[in-house]
């Protein structure tokens, strides 16, 4: 199982609109986007493929 770790880069695709979100994952840091905010440490362990809510519950698949 390949899951996310600090330091590994993350695609975050946000289907209803085809947003795209290339981000490095790294303890403290935030991505802000207009349906919300990601922490990156909520997707440290996490497996590639998935799914993640934003903070105001918009699912962006994890790439």
């Amino acid at each position: 199982m390949n899951v996310i770790r600090e330091g590994d880069y993350v695609m975050l695709y946000l289907a209803k609109d085809s947003s795209k979100y290339l981000i490095k994952v790294k303890k403290g840091n935030i991505l802000h986007t207009h349906e919300g905010f990601i922490r990156h440490e909520d997707l440290i362990g996490m497996s590639y493929g998935e799914t993640i809510l934003s903070s105001i519950g918009t699912e962006f698949f994890r790439l």
